[in-house]
């Protein structure tokens, strides 16, 4: 899939509307590798858009990345089957014009449609040198950024809304919740979604959370990134982006989510193709 053959994103992210739905509750099988929007299934491909918050006033939200995955190939690692999926990047300044970032990307990945859960398998960077890095589910740590999600999601009530606008979760909730049935529209494309949340269990000023809405075929349309105050942070100048300042100083005028007690600041979108009518 070449560069060269993609349709572009807008250069600047498209209106959004959310309001709650009449529509009945539904359950997903959630065949998608969290949160890269592909299925490991041989001849899936989807393309998504990242889109950057404005620092100042109501600036349009800007483009910065897009990300088109290819699902390729059988294959086997360390003795497990799986589908390998291509990856291909491009970085967009202030201008949308394309640049080159130096820094790590990912250019492979594998992963495994399990019965009850989709399993990360392998990823293979490459660093600006040319090095190529493979890392695999027997290394130490690779759990710890490409951990397995559920394919089952459904909302149990586990999320209650209080009277102060914040969440409270219960005790038994599980990392990756449904939370109500939504109408979400973008620009001119218009979709019924599940709401679900992942957060991790014993949330803390430093963790992220991530907010998604998918359709009832178990495809990603929207999702939303966030972080908690201190999330890559230090907790004296300066932290480790050279800034004095916590999320919600940094970025003064996006969302925020209280859950559990724990302010979690909106810091970029991702629009799947399909949600932006983009036809592959």
């Amino acid at each position: 899939m070449s560069t060269s053959q993609q349709r572009p994103f807008p250069q600047y992210r498209p209106e959004i509307r959310i309001e709650a739905s009449q529509a009945a509750p539904f359950r997903i099988d959630f065949k998608e590798m969290a949160w890269w929007f592909i299925v490991p299934e041989v001849g899936d491909h989807v393309r998504w858009a990242s889109y950057d918050p404005p620092k100042e006033g109501d600036e349009p939200w800007r483009l910065s990345e897009t990300v088109s995955l290819a699902a390729q190939r059988p294959a086997v690692i360390h003795g497990r089957s799986c589908v390998e999926v291509e990856v291909e990047n491009q970085y967009f300044d202030q201008d949308g014009k394309i640049h080159e970032r130096e820094e790590d990307r990912h250019v492979k990945v594998w992963g495994h449609l399990a019965e009850n859960a989709v399993e990360w398998i392998a990823v293979e960077s490459l660093r600006p040198d040319g090095t190529r890095e493979l890392t695999t589910f027997l290394d130490e740590g690779f759990h710890d950024d490409w951990d397995s999600s559920p394919r089952l999601i459904e909302d149990r009530g586990c999320l209650r809304p209080q009277t102060n606008g914040s969440f409270a979760r219960q005790a038994d909730a599980p990392e990756v919740m449904g939370a109500g049935v939504f109408d979400v529209q973008i620009g001119q494309q218009r979709f019924t979604c599940m709401r679900v949340f992942e957060i991790e269990k014993e949330a803390t000023v430093r963790d992220v959370m991530v907010e998604a809405y998918i359709t009832q075929a178990g495809r990603t349309v929207l999702f939303r990134r966030y972080n908690s105050s201190r999330w890559a942070k230090k907790d004296a100048p300066p932290h480790n982006w050279g800034e004095e300042m916590t999320w919600e100083e940094d970025l003064p005028h996006t969302d925020r989510i209280v859950i559990d007690g724990v302010t979690y600041v909106h810091y970029y979108d991702n629009l799947t193709d399909a949600a932006c009518g983009i036809v592959n």
